[in-house]
């Protein structure tokens, strides 16, 4: 077997030599996450993508940090301000995955629930949960205030308390959210314990 190598450089068409990430797509296409843009290698040559001004949503910062593309065929990229950018693969452009053109509000992690949702969090903000459209455009949901996302794994559960939201998901890999207190998520967290264990039953 005979291996042959080539470096590349920004004289080849890499915007930076400080390749922070790598990522290959559904498609194939190989995506650099660099310190001066976002590049894309189709075996021969770059397509650099970096932020542009006007109204035309495009790539939120140039320093990239992190790449994962969804169930649906869209490429999610974490910038190093704590912005996401969203690329749909099959229309090959950038588009606003809140529905509101929020797309300024920080995100530092995102969570690719199994029936394809996206999730994304802050320590600080919260989280965004995004549901995917049939014309291929997004609606998502924001929810503040002390949020932990929980993933289950083929189990059934339906709790209902008097605060807090809980979202759950059906014959997939659930998860679910916790809007409440400190306090209410140690109570919540220690129910789910005894319930996993089969101490207690929840109804």
């Amino acid at each position: 077997i005979e291996l042959r190598s080539k470096q590349m450089r920004t004289s080849d068409g890499i915007p930076n030599n400080s390749v922070r990430y790598m990522y290959q797509d559904s498609k194939g296409f190989l995506w650099l996450a660099t310190l001066n843009g976002l590049s894309r290698y189709d075996g021969n040559s770059f397509l650099t993508f970096r932020p542009e001004s006007g109204e035309k949503v495009s790539l939120a910062d140039n320093r990239i940090y992190d790449l994962t593309e969804d169930k649906n065929g869209f490429l999610w990229i974490s910038t190093t301000p704590e912005l996401f950018s969203c690329y749909d693969l099959q229309r090959a452009c950038f588009v606003d995955y809140t529905g509101t053109g929020a797309l300024e509000q920080n995100y530092s992690a995102v969570f690719i629930a199994a029936n394809g949702d996206v999730w994304l969090r802050h320590s600080a903000n919260g989280c965004r949960r995004i549901v995917h459209q049939e014309d291929r455009k997004m609606v998502s949901t924001e929810l503040r205030r002390n949020v932990v996302i929980c993933r289950i794994t083929g189990y059934n559960l339906l709790m209902k308390m008097p605060v807090g939201e809980f979202g759950l998901e059906r014959n997939v890999d659930w998860y679910l959210y916790l809007t409440v207190s400190i306090k209410w998520k140690i109570v919540c967290f220690i129910l789910l314990l005894l319930w996993h264990l089969k101490i207690i039953c929840i109804f």
